[in-house]
C-alpha cells in the first residue's frame, strides 16, 4: 500500500482509475496498430464497459473522472496516428536480402557445359581441366556434358545451322536460372568463318551474358570472363567476392 501514499482520492476509485487507464492504453496501442480493424465506436463501448464495473463497485467519481480523462489521451493519440502514410510494399526488405543471398550462392555454384569446336573446344578444356588453370578456383567445380545438369553454357567454334539447331535444344534443357558465354571471335561474331554457311554470331541465336573474343582465346581470358559473369549474377550492390 505504499504507493497509495500521498493520494487525494480513495484506494477504491485509485484502483479503477488504474483499471481505466490499463485499459485505455491497450486499447490505444491496439488501435494505432491495426487503425482498420479498432474503430472508436469500439472504444466507446469499452470505455462505457469499465464505468459500469466502477459504478456497480461503488467507484463512481473516480472512474468517470478517470475515464474521460483516458478518453480524450485516446482520442488525441489515434487523431496524431491518423496521418496518412506512404505504402510500403509488403516483404520488400526480406524479399531483396533472401535475392541476394541466392544470387550470391548461384555465382560460387556454376556447373559449366562445355559445346565447342575447332581451336576453340581445346582451349576450354585446358581451362577448365588442364593443370596450369582450374574452374576449382571459382568454386565452379568440373565441367558438365548432360544439359540436365548445368547452368552455364560455354559456346564456340563457328555457329553452322545445324549446330544452332542442337545448341537451341540443349540451351532448352538446362535448368533455370541459366547463361551464357560467348567464347571466341567465331561465336562471338562470325570469326574466320564468316560466309553464307555460318551465323553471324551467338547473340542472334540466344541471349549471351558475356563475350570472350580471340581466336582462340586463352585461357586467363576465360577465368576472367567467368570472374565478371559471377560479379554480374551477385549484381552491382554486392561487395562480398
Amino acid at each position: 500500500m505504499d504507493r497509495l501514499v500521498g493520494r487525494t482520492e480513495s484506494s477504491a476509485e485509485w484502483v479503477c482509475s488504474i483499471k481505466v487507464r490499463f485499459f485505455a492504453g491497450g486499447a490505444v496501442a491496439a488501435k494505432q496498430r491495426a487503425p482498420e480493424n479498432i474503430t472508436e465506436p469500439l472504444l466507446s463501448v469499452g470505455f462505457r464497459a469499465v464505468s459500469r464495473i466502477c459504478a456497480r463497485r461503488g467507484w463512481v467519481e473516480g472512474g468517470k473522472r478517470k475515464a474521460e480523462e483516458w478518453r480524450m489521451r485516446s482520442e488525441e493519440a489515434a487523431n496524431e496516428n491518423a496521418a496518412p502514410r506512404a505504402p510500403l510494399e509488403a516483404g520488400a526488405g526480406w524479399t531483396t536480402r533472401v535475392e541476394s543471398l541466392l544470387n550470391w550462392s548461384r555465382s560460387h555454384s556454376l556447373t559449366p557445359l562445355p559445346v565447342s569446336a575447332a581451336c576453340c573446344g581445346g582451349a576450354v578444356s585446358e581451362g577448365g581441366t588442364g593443370p596450369a588453370y582450374g574452374l576449382d578456383e571459382l568454386g565452379l567445380g568440373s565441367l558438365r556434358y548432360a544439359p540436365r545438369h548445368a547452368d552455364l553454357l560455354i559456346v564456340g567454334g563457328p555457329l553452322t545451322p545445324p549446330r544452332v539447331s542442337a545448341i537451341r535444344r540443349v540451351y532448352a534443357e538446362m535448368v533455370d536460372p541459366k547463361w551464357v558465354i560467348a567464347y571466341g571471335n567465331c561465336a562471338c561474331s562470325g570469326g574466320g568463318y564468316d560466309n553464307y554457311a555460318t551465323g553471324p554470331g551467338l547473340g542472334k541465336v540466344l541471349p549471351v551474358d558475356i563475350f570472350i573474343p580471340g581466336c582462340p582465346p586463352g585461357s586467363e581470358a576465360l577465368l576472367d570472363g567467368l570472374t565478371k559473369l559471377r560479379a554480374q549474377i551477385r549484381g552491382p550492390d554486392s561487395g562480398s567476392p
